[in-house]
């Protein structure tokens, strides 16, 4: 029946009634589970709830939260920390999605029967892309969704926190590693094979569930750096497999299939690949690089993989142009992609999470050097400024050691960097420069 419907669009009736069918229906039956949060506080401050805002698009907002008492289910403690989708708020004033009010009738905007119709379709989209989450439960490249909750006044969905980022922010923070000669270009192309192998086996248990995640892009791809493996975020342009979907992300927009399927998916698999080894002033088109575009003459490569051979080069725009082949029917499925050559290479997971941790580390290192360099004079404690110059000093001598891995000693110096009292005199200094930059008058 799916490989049936990947070929084929379905009706939204029998849409819903193959949702029906799948995992988290006991908890959509169930309704929204209201949850409170852990109170935060801060010195010289009442107590405020526990949560960061992370993220903020025209559809949701994303809270890092945690809760005050830790979430049972099934007879599992889950704990306390998660991140919270909300998807819903009828605050006329700052609603979620932004757009909620503007869907009322225009005959009648302030009509209650016409809100709680609006406030009723939004919680049946949450209730949708929770069972498309629920139906990949235990799938480890996906990340895990566990409630429909109302948290205050906002509703929405209670899903896994992953420690790490997305492919967003690491591609640039790579390729700045590479320039300063901190990671090798293969070391690049080690973590970028291993994000691949990661998604499709995402896509393939997808597939294996009936469903498509219908927007892969570097946006909704996370390391986890706990379980050292690339992970599928964010299933809110879900469907099932035949179900018509939502565009997409521009650069990964597949235009001939209309409808949610693996092969779909494998397509912005293939840009996904392109986007990790592409120069990062070379835009995609909306649909992103064309078959015509991956040949050795046109494509254009990142200039800090120089060191990596023309052989590999060519072997990362065969993957590439297999996955984005013009006709659908033509692509590979994610199972077949995970049989090709280029996966051979694989390097171990071991020795690509090292590789993300001295991407990560450098970076930190980056920042908090930066840091002090810029509120340094403001460090009235000539101890203190003392103290801390001779720490930066030693992280940055460090890093240059090319006579041995001092990997274990830098991640020693950032954690005495980032110790409460440094980080404290570093906040004194900043506030002080603020304010002698306001005197000045020198911010509009």
């Amino acid at each position: 029946m799916v490989t049936r419907f990947n070929r084929e669009s379905i009706d939204e009736n029998l849409a819903a009634k193959i949702a029906a069918m799948k995992r988290g229906m006991p908890e959509t039956q169930s309704g929204f589970r209201r949850l409170t949060l852990a109170l935060r506080v801060e010195p010289g401050d009442s107590p405020r709830p526990a949560r960061n805002l992370m993220a903020r698009n025209r559809a949701a907002v994303i809270y890092a939260v945690t809760l005050a008492e830790s979430l049972t289910k099934n007879g599992r403690n889950y704990g306390r920390d998660f991140v919270f989708k909300a998807l819903l708020r009828s605050d006329k004033d700052d609603p979620i999605p932004f757009d909620l009010y503007h869907r009322l009738p225009a005959d009648r905007p302030h009509d209650p029967a016409a809100v709680e119709d609006a406030v009723n379709a939004q919680k049946l989209k949450i209730i949708d892309e929770f069972q498309m989450g629920a139906a990949l439960m235990q799938a480890s490249r996906v990340m895990q969704v566990f409630e429909m909750v109302q948290i205050g006044e906002e509703f929405g969905i209670l899903c896994e926190k992953i420690d790490g980022e997305n492919v967003r922010t690491l591609v640039p923070k790579a390729a700045r590693a590479i320039e300063d000669g901190i990671i090798s270009g293969p070391e690049y192309l080690d973590l970028s094979r291993q994000a691949l192998m990661d998604v499709l086996i995402g896509i393939a248990r997808c597939t294996d569930e009936g469903v498509a995640h219908s927007d892969i892009s570097h946006n909704n791809v996370m390391y986890d750096k706990k379980a050292k493996l690339f992970k599928l975020i964010d299933m809110g342009s879900g469907r099932e497999t035949g179900q018509q979907k939502p565009p997409g992300t521009a650069g990964y927009i597949d235009m001939r299939t209309a409808v949610g399927n693996e092969k779909s998916d494998i397509y912005a698999a293939g840009q996904l690949l392109a986007h990790f080894v592409r120069d990062r002033a070379a835009a995609p088109a909306l649909t992103g690089f064309g078959v015509r575009q991956l040949t050795p003459d046109r494509f254009p490569f990142m200039e800090d993989l120089a060191d990596i051979a023309p052989d590999d080069k060519l072997e990362i725009l065969n993957v590439i142009r297999r996955m984005t082949q013009v006709e659908p029917t033509a692509r590979p499925s994610a199972a077949e992609m995970l049989r090709d050559p280029f996966f051979e290479k694989c390097a171990s997971r071991a020795q690509v999470h090292q590789c993300y941790e001295k991407l990560d580390q450098w970076e930190e290192s980056r920042q908090i050097s930066a840091r002090f360099t810029q509120c340094y004079p403001q460090i009235e404690n000539g101890q203190d400024r003392d103290s801390i110059y001779g720490m930066v000093l030693d992280l940055n001598e460090a890093w240059q050691d090319e006579q041995q891995d001092r990997q274990g000693d830098i991640k020693t110096m950032l954690n005495r960097l980032h110790s409460r009292s440094i980080q404290q005199v570093l906040k004194i200094a900043e506030d002080r420069q603020l304010e002698s930059t306001l005197g000045a008058g020198n911010l509009p």
